[in-house]
């Protein structure tokens, strides 16, 4: 709170922390309550703090992990290179809000509602890589609730197979999708047919297929407008400072190695475990060891390193992992796959690297090269280790890249899950949970700022819903108050009110702000 006096003010202003203050407040009461600025607010931050100090220490990952700070901002589109950003566009003809929006928990999940739009500037998207033919599909607001088991098991003896679908969802609430695009090879047509994930021999890859339609942050939609990633979430993770960098004049996202820090948790698999960006420790156990490129077990099946040569035998046999998954060892002649010479027809060429099964996993290969030396991650694409989230060591997928910072297969998760699967899309929740997290529309209102200008002149400033009224309240005593004019309709995240001359005016002065309506918005 301030209290406004000519011979105080400057110093007063430096010892208020409203923004702290409010948000310590939120964290005590639960409740959306206006925020009010006035006088003797220190001894109130000083406990507070020391509540929220005393309880950091049992932060749960699961909990806090999720990316929450854009929930109340409207989702946007590029539909073209320098086209002007919009939040409306066929197929979303209201404005949704981005990110996560709600997050709740029970003793054995965690559950997750989000529109499945990033709150970064997604598209454009395009059909080939010269940018001439448009991508037809957009995202759409997907109102998704997805689960994880907050107690993670290993699988054993049997392991779940990563879906055609959703595989678990990226911490702003985006799909994350497996290594495939839902194609795989028919020998009796000679060409790739869709919707057989799962089902087919040679399952094409997507990275190798569809790289044109992705949009800078490495994600597209199908025809549903599922917006989600195969591959590197670069455009999450240069949010979240994850050794990525921007350039605006370009409209690139690429990685930033000068200073490398411990990527942090970018998604939560349905398995419970969670999956890192591409940077961890030297040594999985040790924290001390610095900070490098985590490394794929994955190479392509070119002879190198005891693979077989699929460019000389052709496609006839199967790698170990892909036997695992698909329950067969041994092909017949009808279930090879095309030769990797074959002329190319209109989805592109058939060179080595188009299937998943075009690639072998070291740890399978008669070789002198040792995991945790040579290569870091298992068939699953992930390790033991300890991270900054979890000291103590836990199981952890990372996303890969290869030497050149291009995706490198299997890209985030192996073709199988490491532990029990016990998440997914939920369409309802059937026990009592706790809210943990409320974003969107119900965003606490909290004040961020308050300075003066040389003409005397106060400015609030705070948090805001996007699409939302704000009406600033004026009193000199708490007890009369009067709405200041005009009224303050949020364009963003941020916004602030003024009165005009108020120093020069009154020996001190109280201000409230109330959201006094919501424009129209697909909830």
């Amino acid at each position: 709170m301030v209290e406004i006096n000519r011979k105080v003010i400057a110093h007063r202003l430096r010892l208020t922390t409203t923004k702290s203050s409010a948000r310590q407040a939120r964290f005590l009461t639960g409740a959306r309550l206006p925020t009010t600025t006035g006088i003797n607010m220190k001894p109130l931050l000083t406990f507070l703090l020391t509540v929220v100090l005393g309880t950091s220490t049992l932060a749960d990952p699961q909990l806090t992990s999720w990316a929450t700070s854009n929930s109340a901002q409207y989702a946007r589109i590029q539909a073209t290179t320098g086209a002007t950003p919009v939040t409306t566009w066929t197929g979303q003809t209201l404005p949704a809000y981005s990110d996560v929006q709600v997050v709740m928990s029970s003793t054995n999940y965690v559950y997750v509602y989000a529109s499945g739009l990033a709150s970064y500037l997604m598209g454009p998207w395009y059909l080939n890589a010269a940018k001439t033919m448009i991508f037809p599909n957009k995202p759409t607001n997907q109102k998704v609730t997805m689960r994880f088991p907050r107690v993670q098991t290993a699988a054993t003896s049997t392991h779940t197979s990563t879906p055609g679908g959703a595989m678990g969802m990226y911490v702003n609430g985006v799909a994350m999708f497996n290594m495939l695009d839902g194609y795989a090879y028919n020998a009796t047509s000679g060409t790739d047919q869709q919707g057989m994930i799962g089902s087919g021999i040679w399952e094409r890859d997507a990275a190798f297929a569809e790289l044109p339609t992705f949009d800078p942050a490495n994600a597209h939609q199908p025809g549903s407008g599922q917006y989600h990633m195969h591959i590197n979430p670069i455009g999450l993770r240069y949010q979240l400072n994850d050794n990525a960098t921007y350039t605006a004049a370009s409209d690139t996202y690429s990685e930033n190695t000068n200073s490398l820090h411990h990527s942090p948790i970018l998604a939560w698999a349905f398995d419970g475990y969670p999956v890192y960006g591409p940077y961890g420790y030297s040594v999985a156990t040790n924290a001390a060891s610095g900070i490098r490129r985590v490394v794929s077990g994955y190479i392509k099946r070119d002879g190198s390193y005891g693979t077989s040569n699929l460019n000389v035998t052709g496609r006839t046999t199967l790698p170990y992992w892909a036997q695992l998954s698909q329950g067969r060892t041994n092909l017949t002649s009808s279930q090879y796959g095309p030769s990797t010479t074959k002329t190319a027809d209109m989805t592109g060429s058939f060179a080595l690297g188009r299937y998943a099964e075009d690639n072998d996993y070291l740890g399978d290969l008669p070789t002198n090269l040792t995991a945790g030396v040579q290569w870091d991650l298992d068939r699953y694409n992930g390790r033991f280790c300890v991270t900054p989230d979890y000291p103590q060591g836990t199981y952890a997928y990372f996303v890969t890249i290869d030497t050149n910072n291009s995706p490198a297969y299997p890209y985030i998760l192996g073709r199988q899950f490491y532990g029990v699967v016990g998440g997914g899309t939920v369409s309802s929740i059937t026990e009592s949970v706790t809210t943990n997290f409320l974003g969107g529309t119900n965003t606490a209102l909290v004040a961020t700022g308050v300075s003066t200008s040389a003409s005397g002149d106060v400015t609030i400033s705070w948090n805001s819903v996007q699409g939302g009224t704000y009406i600033m309240d004026a009193s000199t005593d708490m007890v009369n108050w009067a709405a200041l004019s005009p009224s303050v309709t949020a364009t963003g995240i941020s916004s602030q009110g003024t009165e005009t001359s108020a120093v020069q005016t009154y020996s001190q002065r109280f201000y409230k702000v109330n959201l006094s309506s919501i424009a129209s918005f697909d909830p």
